[in-house]
């Protein structure tokens, strides 16, 4: 428990100092820095940590490195979301979010009854109303 707060508590301060470097500090609240600083750590700890050879505050390492390592991670994230990449961060979050969707979307919705009915390019069709495509 302890060290879930001291984690929310280093990931606000290096979400921060990494909005002080980035001048969005006065964009951004106490709850945006520390998400900042926590999505900065991991994405520190995917990209960074491997390159570096040192653990973030996400893998519960409190060294001068890993603070460092982090607040690197910190200001990069803090650069993408700060309109720096335009709104790119996002629109990409968003179609993965569309594709998860698509994924599933033969199972919920009219969906599940038209497709059977009407076939897909994909599966055999057993249904005598359905078109099928010649190849």
């Amino acid at each position: 428990m302890i060290n879930f707060l001291i984690w929310i508590i280093l990931g606000g301060i290096l979400g921060w100092i990494a909005s002080i470097i980035m001048h969005t500090d006065a964009q951004q609240g106490t709850f945006m820095n520390i998400v900042v600083g926590i999505v900065g750590a991991f994405l520190a700890g995917m990209f960074l940590s491997p390159l570096f050879g040192v653990a973030t505050i996400n893998q519960n390492n409190f060294s001068i490195a890993s603070l460092l390592v982090s607040l690197l991670g910190a200001v990069i994230w803090n650069f993408i979301m700060a309109g720096a990449a335009s709104s790119n961060a996002v629109l990409f979050t968003l179609a993965i979010l569309l594709t998860l969707a698509w994924k599933v979307a033969g199972w919920y919705g009219l969906d599940r009854f038209l497709l059977v009915r009407i076939g897909t390019p994909w599966t055999l069709v057993s249904s005598p109303s359905a078109v099928q495509l010649r190849s």
